[in-house]
């Protein structure tokens, strides 16, 4: 039985009451694209999920979100060890999505965001 290279995924934007279909490789919705980061280093997000996994704590690491999103398109980024310095580009964010540093005394952390055609930013969700 052969599977489908994409699905549909339903979403939402969170300021509207539209729902979107958008067309996912099933991959992206199975699998995280895992990283193992040193400081300094950018991780280019390209798929709908990310496992951030450095060795140990980070002085700095910058997140670059996907170059064309389209509106609904989820990103979900878990971070596994703690990072001094976080930067995140390749998007407009809505204030108070994107924190600026990572603890992970008490476990991994998750970033939820969702893009937002009508605001033309990624939000927190």
């Amino acid at each position: 039985m052969s599977q489908s290279r994409f699905s549909k995924l339903y979403a939402h934007d969170p300021y509207s009451i539209v729902y979107q279909t958008v067309d996912v490789p099933v991959r992206d919705l199975i699998a995280p694209k895992v990283f193992t980061p040193v400081s300094g280093s950018t991780v280019q997000l390209t798929n709908a999920r990310a496992l951030v996994t450095p060795s140990g704590t980070l002085a700095a690491l910058t997140i670059a979100l996907p170059q064309y999103p389209v509106d609904g398109q989820i990103q979900n980024v878990t971070i596994t060890q703690s990072i001094t310095a976080l930067s995140i580009t390749g998007g407009s964010l809505a204030a108070g999505s994107a924190p600026t540093a990572i603890d992970t005394t008490n476990g991994a952390v998750t970033l939820h965001l969702i893009f937002s055609a009508q605001l033309n930013k990624w939000v927190k969700i």
